[in-house]
């Protein structure tokens, strides 16, 4: 019996998320808030005031609205859309700025990054 050998086995694509191996990426798990959607890997969370995970960008929605600091980077895709979800998040890494996801219509600024650097998360730039 012939077997045919030049067919597809796998596919491999570059994940771009992570740059660089200092500091060593480090996860743990995370409550995301129920509300937040579908979350994609690369989003940048923040604690809000319940200690639950939100977009990076989400505001606490008072009269003059104040945007809970960054705390760490979404590992896997988690849906959050109904109910809160634990998920995986890095506590520590070095990612590359282009590929983190914040919220619609907010740009991560240099304090963002300033914040994260304190939890041990380094941004770049890509060269």
């Amino acid at each position: 019996m012939a077997e045919q050998l030049n067919r597809t086995v796998a596919d491999v694509s570059v994940d771009a998320l992570i740059y660089g191996d200092n500091p060593r990426p480090d996860t743990f798990a995370v409550t995301v808030a129920s509300g937040q959607g579908k979350l994609t890997r690369g989003t940048v969370l923040s604690l809000n005031g319940n200690g639950k995970a939100v977009i990076m960008g989400t505001n606490d929605g008072a009269q003059s609205p104040t945007t809970y600091a960054a705390n760490c980077i979404l590992c896997k895709d988690v849906d959050a859309t109904s109910s809160d979800a634990v998920a995986i998040a890095y506590r520590q890494g070095h990612f590359a700025k282009d590929q983190l996801i914040v919220k619609e219509g907010y740009t991560l600024t240099a304090s963002d990054i300033d914040t994260l650097r304190t939890h041990n998360i380094v941004v770049s730039e890509r060269l």
